[in-house]
């Protein structure tokens, strides 16, 4: 094998390890980002939730008008 064949090798093995490590911080920051979005996600769900409890709704349809 020639050296400038070997070098070649050399350099896009390189290349790809750099771009692994790259891709893997990546994705190592959108995990962490998709679990905050839950934890926040659920915390507003669980605030709708409250907050629907507290109130009471009635359907406006089943409502008599005022003049009644």
């Amino acid at each position: 094998m020639d050296n400038k064949r070997l070098t070649d090798i050399e350099t896009k093995i390189a290349y790809q390890e750099h771009m692994i490590s790259e891709l893997n911080t990546i994705v190592y920051n959108q995990q962490k980002t998709i679990e905050d979005l839950k934890k926040i996600t659920e915390l507003l769900r669980n605030r709708v939730m409250d907050l629907a409890d507290m109130t009471s709704y009635t359907d406006p349809g089943s409502e008599k008008p005022p003049h009644y």
